[in-house]
């Protein structure tokens, strides 16, 4: 109990910086894409990315002590599941072990995305720790729509087509291959190097490319109708 107070603690200590160093994380995260070569400091790497997604996101809400050890026992769930995806040496269990990994971390991401858009309607005014949190709940989306589209594929590997240099048995060159296909999905890019080839994973990437345009108008919308209200309100 004492070390998850001192690590809410800390979180909240950290929320100080806003959002601003979730973000800038966040995108290192994606910058650092080419190190999957490099195993174990691209599994480090996402551990820091998960943990440090949690504590922002928790530190920005009010939710009752109860679901916040929700949260903490996913992330630990999926800590557990990639440590035992990185440790495997049979490829069966490297298989049962992704897909552990792959479902807690789209559970976990949601999760977060869902509490900062909750801080972020709940706002009075809009702030630049509002906007960051803006970009930061566009991100985490992405995120999780990544680690679906990973999760589907180690179910299927027919439900999408990648290009001939990616190994099938890969698990972080898919994994951040996912990545790449949800931020072009989600921004409605469509370069069509990886393309859904089965009915389901073909309807989930036109939800997320609806999603995508759904939150950058009604978000923005949404933030500019604050700020003028606002500041008009202010004039008066």
């Amino acid at each position: 109990m004492a070390v998850i107070k001192s690590i809410l603690y800390r979180g909240a200590r950290l929320r100080l910086a806003g959002f601003a160093q979730l973000t800038l994380y966040l995108g290192i995260i994606l910058l650092a894409t080419p190190l999957r070569q490099e195993r174990r400091i691209f599994w480090v790497l996402f551990q820091l990315m998960f943990l440090d997604a949690l504590l922002v996101s928790l530190s920005a809400s009010d939710m009752r002590q109860r679901l916040r050890w929700a949260f903490f026992g996913v992330w630990g769930a999926g800590f557990g599941a990639n440590l035992g995806a990185t440790l495997a040496s049979h490829v069966e269990s490297i298989q049962w072990w992704t897909l552990g990994t792959s479902s807690v971390a789209f559970i976990l991401l949601t999760g977060c995305a869902i509490v900062v858009l909750a801080y972020i309607f709940r706002s009075p005014r809009v702030t630049l720790d509002v906007m960051l949190a803006a970009v930061t709940a566009y991100l985490l989306l992405a995120l999780a729509f990544a680690a679906l589209y990973s999760l589907i594929f180690h179910l299927d590997s027919r439900s999408f087509r990648l290009p001939e240099w990616i190994e099938r048995g890969a698990v972080e060159a898919v994994r951040t291959e996912m990545i790449y296909f949800s931020l072009v999905t989600l921004a409605t890019l469509g370069y069509g190097d990886i393309l859904p080839s089965s009915p389901f994973t073909q309807m989930l990437a036109v939800l997320e490319a609806v999603i995508g345009q759904f939150f950058l108008t009604v978000l923005v919308a949404w933030l500019v109708g604050m700020f003028i209200s606002y500041n008009f309100a202010g004039d008066r």
